[in-house]
């Protein structure tokens, strides 16, 4: 089961922080807010939510949730029809008038230039790291299967189980942009800063691997 959990879970890395935002363009009214970023192998998710009452002419709490998946397409530059998948769903989130700060995150992953290759470096990342992930679990099926006849030979296998688990942490650490992923907001006169850390799914699969 944690081959499955580690491998479709939305944290491999995670930041949380409270900030000032603009609820959407062009606006003066602002939100206290939280704003939490799940990154998995897969796609990014971006959670927006506020305690208190949005002062804004609809007059609603915030509690905003949204995935942008990368699955497994580059695609063109641009946001048209041959765009990758990440694209076309931060096209048709601006449509939908999705907030501010949630764009403002999304936005980051549709650089593709220079150094700043944010979306195409975790999608390679997470590429790999599933293939490993996947070639581990039918390992994991043969080595329960071998300890029945020879032990040794189970034990092996499952000794190759954990290479690849472990190999996969190691490539998405690897693999994902060289240049640490950080975004900048305010709260109050304070710089708050969105920086990615691990999360729980790299940690237990790393540590399943040791085992």
């Amino acid at each position: 089961m944690l081959f499955a959990v580690c491998n479709f879970g939305q944290e491999w890395e995670y930041a949380k922080i409270r900030a000032k935002t603009p609820y959407k363009a062009f606006s003066h009214h602002e939100l206290d807010a939280e704003i939490e970023v799940k990154i998995g192998l897969r796609s990014v998710n971006i959670t927006l939510k506020n305690e208190t009452i949005y002062t804004g002419t609809d007059g609603d709490q915030v509690n905003y949730n949204e995935r942008f998946s990368w699955v497994w397409e580059q695609g063109r530059q641009g946001f048209g029809p041959q765009a990758g998948h990440f694209n076309r769903d931060f096209r048709e989130a601006q449509v939908r008038g999705t907030p501010l700060p949630i764009l403002w995150i999304a936005e980051y992953f549709t650089f593709d230039g220079e150094g700043i290759r944010f979306g195409r470096n975790y999608r390679i990342a997470g590429w790999y790291t599933h293939i490993l992930l996947w070639t581990a679990f039918p390992l994991w099926v043969i080595s329960n299967l071998v300890f029945f006849s020879v032990l040794w030979y189970g034990a092996c296998v499952l000794m190759l189980t954990g290479t690849c688990l472990i190999a996969g942490a190691l490539v998405y650490a690897s693999v994902r942009n060289f240049i640490p992923l950080e975004i900048p907001f305010y709260h109050g006169d304070e710089l708050a800063v969105i920086r990615m850390h691990y999360g729980w799914c790299y940690w237990m699969n790393l540590v399943n691997g040791s085992c």
